[in-house]
């Protein structure tokens, strides 16, 4: 265990030590997270991977993934929608998001925040089996790469616009080549003909 876990655990344990004595208060739910950062297009996510065990009657599991915006400026107010527009233009990034979330059996919605829209995409898990099952689903799909996140559709244009560049220019390059062959052989056969001086 390392020193920043032992850490962590022990101030954990002093926040409990609060509710000692306190026989009306009991633990409700307990979530254990992983978290990546991503870049789709021009924007940054913090994707967050969770799963929660909630000790009702019965114990209820759940998981969930929300992607977080992380914008550099906040939306003044509710009439500002929150969709990027780069996420939103040559093709709808955050339903595509959603669809491949519901791919995994996720669903949810994008939601507004001061940050702009974020993805909030729960599942509901049978029993402790399908939690454990749904850790390792997770940890792989932190682990991958995100929905998304390849090159952007500017980019690719960036590329194909220098490639369309490079091709016009080796197609001149070509013209000016055979130019001067032609004339290169028309004076070599101007020369041999006499008809220069």
């Amino acid at each position: 265990m390392t020193a920043r876990r032992t850490q962590h655990r022990s101030h954990s344990s002093a926040l409990l030590r609060a509710f000692d004595g306190l026989d009306a208060w009991c633990l409700a739910s307990v979530g254990v997270e992983a978290r990546r950062v991503v870049s789709v297009r021009r924007t940054t996510w913090t994707v967050c991977y969770k799963v929660h065990v909630i000790p009702l009657r019965r114990i209820e599991c759940k998981s969930s993934i929300t992607l977080w915006p992380r914008a550099r400026k906040t939306l003044a107010s509710r009439r500002q929608p929150g969709w990027h527009p780069d996420l939103v233009k040559g093709g709808n990034w955050y339903q595509a998001c959603g669809r491949e979330l519901r791919r995994h059996g996720y669903h949810g919605s994008w939601l507004w925040s001061p940050c702009g829209r974020f993805g909030d995409f729960w599942k509901t898990l049978r029993d402790s089996n399908s939690l454990a099952r749904e850790v390792r689903l997770l940890e792989h799909l932190r682990r991958e790469p995100f929905f998304g996140t390849g090159p952007s559709n500017t980019a690719l244009q960036r590329t194909f616009n220098r490639l369309r560049r490079l091709e016009r220019f080796v197609l001149a390059l070509g013209r000016i080549a055979n130019e001067l062959r032609v004339s290169g052989s028309a004076r070599l056969s101007a020369s041999r003909n006499g008809l220069t001086g």
